[in-house]
């Protein structure tokens, strides 16, 4: 009886389901998978580009709080050198002013002897050694 029924069918009724497997797979399945395949490109591609970004933030604050310390230890290290050179300023400025008296000195005594003297002022401001 089984094989009556197979004969004069011709597994017709086989065919149906089958298509309808096919239709299924091949119109509903594949082009969602498809789908979801793009889908989790894109969530990837936005992933590291989000990484990225947040790389990019962590990085500037990060190198904004080193560049606030550096500024403290430039400020420091600029308050020193302007100390030093404040100082050695003065010392120049002292020197100067030395020097300045030592020609003020050397010309009063140039002027305060005659010039029938006979006595350089040069030799005059030399200390004078004992033989």
């Amino acid at each position: 009886k089984i094989r009556e029924l197979r004969a004069r069918s011709g597994c017709q009724f086989l065919l149906a389901r089958l298509e309808a497997l096919d239709l299924g797979f091949c119109e509903e399945l594949v082009p969602g998978i498809a789908s979801a395949g793009l889908t989790f490109v894109a969530m990837a591609i936005l992933c590291i580009l989000g990484n990225f970004v947040q790389y990019k933030v962590w990085r500037h604050l990060k190198d904004n709080k080193v560049v606030g310390k550096e500024m403290d230890r430039f400020e420091q290290k600029y308050a020193e050198f302007t100390m030093r050179i404040q100082a050695l300023q003065g010392q120049k400025e002292a020197e100067e002013a030395r020097r300045r008296a030592e020609e003020l000195r050397q010309d009063e005594l140039a002027h305060a002897l005659p010039d029938d003297f006979g006595v350089k002022v040069d030799d005059a401001l030399k200390p004078r050694t004992t033989n």
